[in-house]
């Protein structure tokens, strides 16, 4: 069933504000929507009310040139090229090709300028999910009072009175060449 063309509001507009009855919520829904964008090739300059310049738009990432800056982007049922923000690193759009994760766009001055990405899968730190990886040059993970590692009836506690606690049924440590064992006193059993 095809769905019926929508007609962007203005930011302006009386109407973007929350009516107060269910009818009226019904009827803004009916008449609010995201602004879409034309190709870069074909823009023709755009009135300000015209949706291309009424805000964000989502567009699905295919490719990224990151020596240029540009992402190949489809935005409707057109493929654009559109440039990278200033402040937006090229990793953000690496990640959001490898998730298949929308981009966030604005048109700019009749160009699709890339300005972040949505993530739609879980983000480590913030939602539970199934698997994280971490990559990265050095990671850092900062505890004021105490870090632990805790995974089943296994962990590692590192506590800010400079003491490291390992706890499990089974420890097991080796070493390729020298492996020491330094302490004051060193207590077996």
């Amino acid at each position: 069933m095809a769905r019926p063309a929508l007609k962007a509001v203005p930011p302006e507009s009386k109407k973007e504000r929350a009516p107060e009855s269910k009818k009226g919520r019904e009827h803004a829904r009916k008449v609010t929507a995201l602004p879409t964008a034309r190709p870069a090739s074909s823009a023709s300059p755009a009135s300000p009310a015209s949706p291309a310049k009424a805000g964000l738009f989502v567009a699905v990432p295919l490719a990224l040139d990151e020596e240029k800056g540009i992402v190949r982007v489809r935005v409707g049922g057109d493929e654009v090229d559109a440039k990278l923000a200033a402040w937006l690193h090229p990793s953000v759009v690496k990640t959001a090709l490898a998730r298949g994760e929308p981009l966030v766009a604005q048109d700019e001055d009749g160009a699709v300028v890339i300005a972040g990405a949505l993530r739609t899968q879980a983000t480590p730190g913030i939602e539970r999910g199934e698997d994280y990886r971490i990559e990265a040059e050095r990671v850092e993970v900062v505890g004021a009072q105490q870090v632990s590692l805790v995974s089943g009836a296994s962990q590692v506690v590192l506590r800010a009175m400079g003491m490291v606690e390992t706890l499990a049924q089974d420890i097991t440590a080796r070493a390729s060449r020298v492996h020491k064992i330094v302490g004051r006193m060193i207590h077996l059993n």
